[in-house]
Parts: C-alpha cells; structure tokens; sequence
C-alpha cells in the first residue's frame, strides 16, 4: 500500500505553495478573543419525529435535522489582522446538538478569500474553502462534533466588499456520531478494518467513504474505476439513499464525503479522523431497480490515498461469487468490513420497502454484519470487484442468520430502454471497450500505471485472523481472543 498524504501533510504542502498570505495554511483559531465575536443561536429544532424514525437498511440513516435560517455578514464582526487582510467571524450555537453543520449560500468569495468553521474550543478545524469550491447552491459542510461552532472568512482588505456569505441551513445533530471515548456506536460483531484481516482488501478498503448528504443523512459508498482509467472520480452509492434531481432527493452539490474514517485500532476508541473531506458531487445516473445512483464527485480525491475499485457486471458471476465481503459504515461508525463464505444468489423483483430490486442475496455473513448507515456499500467478490450495492436486509449482530440484498450492477448495466441517466455503461464503458463475455475490470491505484482491462486484481477472500490481538485503550477492549469464533457467537463488549 503506498503512503497516504494527510491533510496536516496537504496543508503544509498549501504553506509553501500557495501564493496568498494566511489562506493557504491551516488555521490556528484565535480563541482568546472569541468573546467579542457575536452570538447567533440555531431555533428550537423538532426532534420528536426524527427520533422516532426507526433507522433501517433500506432508507438513508439520518443523524441531523435541518434548521432554515438567514444569517448574513451582517450578524458577525469584522477587525482586520496584523497583516492588514480583514477577517470576519460568527459563533453559532445550537444546544444539546451532537454535532454541527451548515449550508452556506450564498458562497460567494473573490480570488484570495477563504472560509473555515471550527469547534468553539479549537479542537476541530474544517477548511479552508475557497471560491473554486462553490456549486451552483453553495456549500455544504462536514460536521463540528460540538454544539458550537465559529465561522471565520479572512480576505485581503481590497477584496473584503466583494464577499458574499450567508447561511441558509444549520443541521443540529441528534445521534452520536463521533466520540472517542466510546468503543462501540455499532453493533459489536462489526469488524474495524483495522483488525488483522490478512491485508487482502487494503486496496479496496480505501475505496469506501462515508457519504453525507442532505445536511443530515448518511450512507456508505465507493470509488470505481472505469474503462477509460482516467481515475475519473466516479462514486457509486445506492439510489434509496435518495440523492439526485428529484424533487424529494437530496442535491448531489449536498454531499459531503469523508475519506479514511475508520478507527485507529482493532475494537478500540472511535477515533477516526474527520479531516479527509471533500464537499460537492454532480448526479450521472441512478436506476431504482438496481438500486444505484453514480455520482462524479466535483473534485479528485486522489490526494487522500484513495484507489479505484474494480467492478463485474456480468449476470452470472460464476468465477467469483462464492467469497467476498462488504465494506461499509455501519450506523455511521468508522469503517467495517464484512466476509460471506457462501455462494450468493441472483434474485429479482425482491421487495424491499415497497420497491422491486434485483439483488445479489447474501445468505448470511460469516463474520461481522451490516447496519443502517451501510446502506450503498458494495460487495465484492472473491476477484475483489464489486457486484452490487447494499439495499436491504435483516442480517444484524442480533440476528446472525439474517440476510442480506444487494442491487446487481448488471441489473443497472443496460437496463431495457434506459437513457444514460438509468444505465451505468454509459458513464463506466464510455468507449463501449467491454463485449458481453468480459463485462469486469480490476481496480487502480491513482499513483501507478492501470493495469490491463482483463486482468483480475486478486481471488482471495482471507478473513479475520485465528487468534486476533484486540487492542486495549481505555474502553473496555479485550486481550487476546479468538475472534472469528466469538464474532460468530455475537460477542459483545459493550455493557
């Protein structure tokens, strides 16, 4: 696996590259004068509804709801800096949030301006956005884990009238969802991919992202490779999440995708990192019987140490489907990884919440399980391409003969009558180089030369190791278990 750039390496990298004064570096709040920024304050958000929307596979897992609001420039301060640029600055609380996230429009900013939000406590800093960072709605942004967050732009002083910046939305987080202390928020039978699990799907791995959209949904989805290997940013989630065009969908300029967000060891701390994040994405295609939607992503990625997974769509899957995993998010949790040992199924018209989907089923798991939040996580076989994308399901840590329901990319492949808004082909074959019996590629790395369109990037599955360390940090871990025996009893760690 090749070295991952993070984002402190990025920003430093920003530091002796960029040619504007304090807005290529990371921002070091000054939090001693924050008592003279001005205060604005979320309304009373309506959770009871939210809260009683019992979280399921089949729908996208909501953490936040969404306040309407009208904050201009006009509610915070402006002072200028040593260097003479000016900075503007707003707090904005919402008590008793879990966590905080806004929608900026408009986002308007001149050539050298930049914006930031961070934890009122310095803890956490997201940005900087420039002006090559705004959609046609504005921005939206990743979370501050607090419920109180500080909006801070800087810009060169002749430049300070031509910033536009409002908020039309902030989203008060009503479910935990980052919190170190804890050593669990999804079921425990889950497996942190930084278990020992042989190495055989490191590549893959950093294929899959957490994807938030909506200001207050979540999902799981990956990045694929297509024929052209161009590492075209193509990102395949599932279409019940409910991105798109429609009216009731979410705008594709919503979505908010966090890289690398898986814990730091095997069943410890949730302490994944919340800086590899990139914000903006435009709708391809969607197909609900397949259950996928394609999105490009309004940026390259490559710079978070991402690789481009492979993917089959051939109807029979023979050579590859007896083995495979998922990898996923399951209740919006650092990142998991599931193995089937048995041979998947091709069924159609399979009712899931009222739709009809053709899915691969998983008979059940042999380790490890899904969750709400999973929804959209592919499944791979043993060749490591992926096959399908997570619709539904009842396989749980509770009930470990459960199965589970994938929509089939052959299914969304050249559906009967499809434009190229309802068929994957169109934005994955945009040469038409795959001919009926070789309907698969392998995955690229970003930083290598692609491989040959025939070749298959592994056939192996491996699995958790026999005797697996758990790591102990404060939370209750355990010492040396017997992993894949107690994951296939539904051990749990949690009181």
């Amino acid at each position: 696996m090749l070295p991952r750039l993070t984002s402190a390496t990025l920003l430093a990298l920003a530091l002796v590259l960029g040619s504007g004064p304090a807005y290529s570096i990371a921002l070091k709040p000054d939090l001693a004068s924050l008592d003279a920024v001005p205060r604005v304050s979320l309304p009373a958000v309506a959770l009871s509804k939210a809260l009683a929307a019992e979280p399921k596979k089949h729908r996208p897992f909501q953490f936040a709801v969404g306040v309407a609001t009208d904050f201009t420039l006009s509610h915070g301060a402006w002072d200028t800096l040593p260097d003479g640029s000016r900075r503007w600055r707003l707090r904005l609380d919402s008590p008793g949030a879990k966590s905080l996230s806004l929608h900026f429009a408009p986002f308007e900013l001149p050539s050298d301006a930049a914006v930031w939000i961070y934890a009122a406590d310095g803890s956490l800093v997201q940005g900087p956005w420039r002006a090559g960072n705004a959609t046609a709605n504005g921005l939206w942004t990743p979370i501050i884990p607090q419920d109180s967050l500080v909006i801070e732009a800087r810009v060169p002083a002749a430049q300070a009238s031509q910033l536009r910046l409002g908020i039309a939305a902030g989203f008060h987080g009503f479910r935990e969802w980052k919190d170190a202390a804890l050593t669990a928020k999804s079921g425990s039978c889950n497996i942190d991919v930084a278990c020992p699990i042989d190495g055989v799907w490191a590549d893959e791995i950093r294929s899959v992202a957490r994807i938030q959209f909506g200001g207050g949904f979540l999902c799981s989805g990956q990045l694929i490779n297509n024929t052209e290997q161009d590492l075209d940013p193509l990102l395949i989630t599932a279409n019940h999440c409910g991105i798109g065009p429609g009216t009731n969908d979410a705008p594709p300029d919503s979505v908010v995708v966090y890289w690398n967000y898986q814990a730091n060891q095997c069943r410890g701390n949730r302490d994944g990192s919340l800086l590899d994040t990139q914000s903006g994405s435009a709708f391809l295609a969607a197909n609900a019987t397949a259950d996928f939607t394609l999105l490009r992503l309004n940026a390259s990625p490559n710079a978070f140490g991402v690789y481009y997974a492979g993917w089959n769509a051939e109807s029979s899957n023979a050579s590859g489907s007896n083995c495979g995993v998922a990898i996923h998010h399951p209740n919006g949790d650092e990142k998991a990884i599931s193995f089937y040992k048995t041979a998947i199924s091709a069924e159609d018209n399979v009712l899931i919440d009222g739709k009809t989907v053709h899915v691969w089923r998983v008979p059940r798991w042999a380790y490890g399980t899904t969750e709400q939040g999973s929804s959209g996580s592919g499944l791979w076989n043993s060749r490591h391409e992926v096959i399908g994308v997570l619709s539904g399901g009842d396989a749980s840590c509770s009930n470990r003969s459960g199965s589970d329901y994938f929509g089939r990319l052959e299914s969304g492949w050249t559906p009967m009558n499809s434009t190229a808004s309802g068929q994957l082909r169109a934005h994955l074959d945009r040469t038409s180089r795959l001919t009926s019996g070789n309907l698969h590629i392998p995955g690229r790395e970003p930083t290598a030369a692609p491989p040959a369109l025939d070749a298959v990037s592994s056939n192996q599955c491996g699995a958790p190791e026999p005797l697996a360390p758990v790591a102990s940090s404060g939370g209750g871990g355990l010492g040396v278990v017997l992993l894949p025996l107690l994951l296939a009893a539904g051990f749990r760690t949690r009181a």
